[in-house]
């Protein structure tokens, strides 16, 4: 329900901007208009991308919007002002395997077992519920534009605005050890603002661009992950109980760096 307020939200302000820079437009002669609309790929970089580590956000390689809004300062300085909303899974079995790994030294029992532990726990779970990552950068900044050609524009930008993300839900369940659905680790959803910047280079053809953004903020979240380990476990046909202190426990996720370079086809409006 909240991704598809997000896209509400992005239809209104393409909308507002649409009005809004129809009248401008007229006035533009370095642009057919100050609209411009794209659509591709985000790949996360550094740790937003990265499965190990503490900051490791297993971001994988997800779909951009944008929306880019140009007006003539002196020429060729603009301003650039832009809404990019980036969607990206959680690779989910990945980030499993790496919380088992970390869980199963805090179990209480013999170190030795630790190896068979993590094995019977990666045998005996399974991802139950993931989601993405929704990113909303607004960026706003200086503009240069250099015209090669008479339809041909090359442009280069620094932006720094906010960024709103979503941190996606995450769950594992028990499959074997005790009763199905039961679970094993929860992360909820959690949503966060942060300062972000951005640098993008474009090259205009007629009314088509080419646009590649590098865009970066650091949510500082407060996330707790919660697990539950089974009270007995059968390692070589050993039953080994689990003291309860170390039954539950949990772990607390801070920062989360999310950059990406976002890679984008369009056409000026």
């Amino acid at each position: 329900m909240k991704s598809k307020n997000l896209y509400i939200i992005f239809l209104i302000l393409f909308s507002i901007t649409f009005i809004l820079s129809s009248a401008l437009s007229q006035e533009q002669e370095y642009h057919k208009s100050p609209l411009s609309i794209y659509g591709g790929v985000s790949i996360p970089m550094f740790e937003f991308g990265s499965s190990t580590g503490s900051d490791a956000g297993y971001a994988e390689l997800g779909y951009s919007l944008n929306l880019d809004h140009s007006i003539s300062i002196y020429e060729p300085i603009r301003l650039l002002t832009a809404l990019t909303l980036s969607s990206n899974l959680i690779d989910k079995n990945t980030l499993r395997q790496k919380m088992i790994e970390r869980i199963a030294p805090m179990n209480g029992i013999d170190q030795q077992y630790n190896q068979q532990f993590i094995q019977i726990l990666g045998d005996n779970t399974s991802v139950n519920e993931s989601g993405s990552y929704y990113s909303v950068f607004f960026l706003t900044g200086p503009e240069i534009q250099t015209q090669l050609l008479s339809d041909i524009t090359v442009s280069g930008a620094i932006q720094a605005g906010v960024l709103y993300q979503y941190n996606p839900i995450y769950r594992v369940i028990y499959t074997g050890l005790r009763s199905n659905g039961e679970g094993f680790l929860y992360q909820p959803k959690v949503s966060k603002y942060a300062f972000a910047f951005g640098l993008s280079a474009g090259i205009e053809y007629n009314i088509f661009k080419l646009n590649v953004k590098y865009i970066s903020g650091i949510p500082q979240y407060d996330i707790t992950r919660t697990y539950k380990l089974p009270a007995r476990i059968t390692i070589n046909t050993v039953d080994i109980d689990i003291p309860a202190a170390s039954q539950y426990g949990s772990m607390n996720v801070k920062d989360q760096p999310t950059s990406m370079i976002v890679v984008l086809v369009g056409i000026i409006l």
